[in-house]
């Protein structure tokens, strides 16, 4: 029997990050030995090239700082984790800068690319464009950034019946389960690692946006066996604490 365990994450929002908390994560991920990693979109937030422009004239983040912030993020995460996999699935943040590309600067096209500016290839991180449905192995687990309901969990069922699936971007947690013919079919959300109020431009970011004060802090765990059959774990942090495995994880 071959068993693998991916971890799964997503909605960081660097620069806009808990850096406590995305260290949280990866302490577990390196613990419990992940045989892959899947950034499942928002690793990166583009704050400064958004549609709506900047939401508030105290936030001092620039493009510049957010490459560099992320940059930084995946140099240490290769160095962290040398030899194992890491696919980076992109979610509608990355798309921000593939859009404003598009929409001013044309010419820059495949220069200015999220792949090219994060040296995703130097890395051998590979990257899916938004917004890629990617399968683990050869089971019936998809993980996708966005959802195409973001009511429910449940609600994901009338677009994917036939297949498990593993959300981002609604920033909050969940499950949904469905019986089918041949096997029960799962619907996560997969929360985000971020806080609202950690800092006062955190604040300022999210303050615009609508109950931003419920969401959760969770990430997954999927077990492969033999390649063919998923099963998902999700585990909530409260309080900058989770147990995984039995064994409890916190915070420094």
């Amino acid at each position: 029997m071959n068993v693998t365990r991916t971890g799964v994450i997503g909605d960081l929002h660097i620069p806009f990050h808990n850096p406590r908390i995305v260290t949280l994560v990866l302490d577990v991920f390196e613990d419990i030995g992940v045989d892959r990693i899947v950034l499942n979109g928002d690793v990166l937030d583009f704050y400064g090239v958004n549609s709506h422009g900047p939401k508030h004239p105290d936030i001092r983040e620039n493009l510049e700082d957010e490459l560099d912030a992320g940059r930084e993020f995946f140099n240490n995460l290769r160095k962290r984790f040398p030899k194992i996999p890491i696919v980076f699935n992109a979610g509608n943040h990355e798309f921000r800068l593939d859009r404003f590309i598009i929409k001013n600067c044309k010419p820059f096209w495949n220069i200015l690319t999220v792949e090219k500016q994060m040296n995703l290839e130097l890395l051998d991180i590979e990257y899916f464009p938004y917004n890629n449905r990617y399968r683990l192995e050869k089971s019936n687990m998809y993980i996708q950034h966005s959802p195409a309901s973001y009511s429910s969990p449940q609600a994901n069922f009338t677009t994917n019946p036939d297949s498990s699936s593993i959300f981002n971007c609604s920033h909050r947690a969940g499950m949904a389960a469905r019986t089918g013919s041949k096997e029960v079919y799962y619907s996560y959300f997969n929360g985000w690692l971020s806080t609202w109020d950690l800092t006062p431009t955190h604040k300022e970011a999210f303050r615009f946006i609508k109950n931003h004060n419920k969401w959760q802090n969770c990430f997954s765990i999927v077990t492969c066996i033999d390649e063919t059959k998923a099963i998902n774990n999700q585990y909530i942090i409260d309080d900058y604490k989770c147990v995984v495995d039995g064994n409890l994880y916190e915070a420094s």
